[in-house]
């Protein structure tokens, strides 16, 4: 009898229940509305009315019991048997199964929505620095690593109520690189979360005007950190924004670790010794920060180039990413994503698919790479926008030194703003930078290289440097080909020095001088006398 009525007790705070309150929760919604209609036109009706009226707070008063349930075991508290746990339970195995996020094998992090959520009233309390501090503080607590305290339970109780889901935003400011060093803007919750892929460890290098700096690594990877940091400070600093975190001060420990430690787990490296390759493939390493080279954009040459990039463009993208980065950088606003198919990435009037241009832009942001502001290429924004820095090009110099000399009247400056001309710009292009026509940039330079070119040469005609004014105007030519002023000016230009008695082979190839020059006047006078 005794078995029988533990049984029977299992079974009416399990599954059974569990059944019944999946079809009450279902049906009773069908009633209503059915029953609802057909009251008006009964004789009792009044009274249906009020019993469906109580039978929907009953179902609302379920629902609830069920909800709570089930954020209480999100939690992992311990609840006694009943069916609204049973039906919390499924409901919380359906949505692991679902979502990846939840399914991982680490209960550190929220789970993850898969669609744009407005941030909780508890997650916009928070900053970065204090989400990080209470995910490193949870971890501690979960490994066991909290001193002083007796009880677990009481530690995490007081992080429980802290959601962490805002971190899972956090990828998009690094997502396209292994290892490196990003600024997290205040309102990085506006971005969409994302999964990550492989665990990433995550340092704080603190607040600045723009937002938090952070640098990152992947397994294989060097996290950057300040080098007069020591030991203490690195841990206090470092969080694992997914997997555990282990930390090894020598080559021992490491070794310990690597071997005994699921595959799952980070371990940051702190020692001074070097590391085998593949010893150094399976954990992160610490590494001083090092400066970058801005990448450079030419433009005033017949094909145009990016230099110092961290790698090469993907050679079927290259077309793109160059122009991409060339329309950003001379935009200097934000770009939106329709734009930039219409008008950059399309070709003969058909636009480029929003595919096409998700893989330029990750291409670019890989060849870019980042600098103490993040990513040189932004992450596009919830409207859809795109927006890069850090990029230098010749023409921005350009027009700098042409600004110069225009507010401090100092025309040699005009000289190395010629030397920038390596070519008629853009004349070896056969496809894409019609916009470079159509928004008037060409123009523009067109107009200042006229100029610049005529004004270097009237001064270095005062000066007595016809060499210097012949090559200006032929650097101004490059720029405009069909400028009449520019052609003008170099044929007025002397280009012969003064005849010696022993014939004109002998002067030829002397330094054309105004006081030797020979007038274009006075040769026409004596052929014709």
């Amino acid at each position: 009898m005794d078995t029988a009525a533990r049984f029977l007790r299992r079974a009416l705070s399990g599954p059974v229940p569990g059944c019944g309150l999946v079809l009450y929760v279902l049906l009773v919604p069908v009633v209503v509305v059915q029953r609802w209609a057909s009251s008006f036109h009964v004789l009792h009706g009044a009274l249906e009315r009020i019993l469906l009226v109580a039978l929907v707070a009953c179902w609302l008063a379920v629902v609830l019991t069920v909800a709570t349930a089930w954020r209480r075991l999100r939690r992992g508290e311990q609840l006694a048997r009943s069916g609204a746990v049973w039906l919390a339970g499924a409901l919380l195995a359906l949505l692991s199964f679902s979502s990846p996020a939840m399914a991982s094998a680490t209960p550190r992090i929220a789970p993850v929505a898969t669609h744009q959520r407005a941030p909780t009233p508890v997650a916009t309390a928070h900053s970065l620095t204090a989400l990080l501090a209470v995910k490193r503080r949870r971890d501690a607590s979960f490994d066991g690593a909290v001193d002083g305290v007796t009880d677990i339970d009481e530690v995490l109780a007081s992080f429980l109520d802290v959601d962490l889901t805002d971190l899972a935003t956090l990828p998009h400011f690094f997502e396209a690189n292994a290892a490196g060093t990003v600024i997290v803007p205040p309102h990085f919750r506006e971005w969409e979360p994302r999964e990550l892929a492989e665990p990433v460890l995550i340092c704080e290098l603190g607040a600045r005007e723009d937002g938090t700096a952070i640098s990152f690594a992947r397994v294989g990877e060097s996290l950057t950190m300040p080098a007069h940091w020591s030991a203490s400070d690195c841990v206090a600093a470092v969080t694992a924004l997914h997997g555990r975190l282990l930390v090894a001060h020598d080559e021992l420990s490491l070794l310990r670790y690597l071997v005994t430690e699921p595959r799952d787990a980070l371990v940051l490296y702190l020692g001074a010794a070097p590391l085998e390759p593949l010893v150094a493939a399976r954990c992160v390493r610490r590494t001083a920060a090092t400066p970058t080279t801005a990448p450079t954009l030419a433009l005033l040459r017949a094909q145009p180039t990016l230099s110092g990039l961290v790698e090469p463009f993907a050679p079927t993208l290259r077309r793109r990413c160059l122009e991409m980065v060339a329309y950003l950088t001379l935009h200097g606003d934000p770009v939106s994503g329709d734009r930039l198919r219409m008008r950059v990435l399309g070709h003969a009037d058909v636009d480029a698919s929003k595919g096409t241009l998700s893989n330029t832009a990750t291409a670019v942001r890989r060849s870019l790479g980042s600098d103490d502001r993040g990513p040189r290429l932004h992450p596009v924004s919830t409207s859809g926008v795109y927006s890069l820095h850090g990029v230098t090009t010749d023409l921005d110099t350009f027009y700098r030194y042409c600004d110069q000399t225009r507010r401090d009247d100092t025309p040699a400056v005009l000289e190395s703003a010629l030397a920038l001309v390596q070519g008629e710009p853009l004349s070896s292009v056969t496809r894409g930078f019609e916009w470079f026509v159509l928004e008037g940039h060409l123009a523009k330079l067109q107009r200042v290289g006229e100029w610049a070119a005529l004004t270097l040469a009237t001064w270095a005609t005062d000066e007595g440097d016809v060499d210097l004014a012949f090559w200006a105007l032929q650097q101004g030519l490059y720029l405009d080909p069909t400028s009449d002023a520019l052609r003008d000016a170099l044929w007025s230009t002397p280009r012969l020095g003064q005849l010696r008695r022993n014939g004109a082979d002998a002067s030829q190839h002397q330094a054309i001088r105004p006081g030797r020059a020979v007038a274009m006047s006075w040769s026409l006078e004596r052929f014709g006398h």
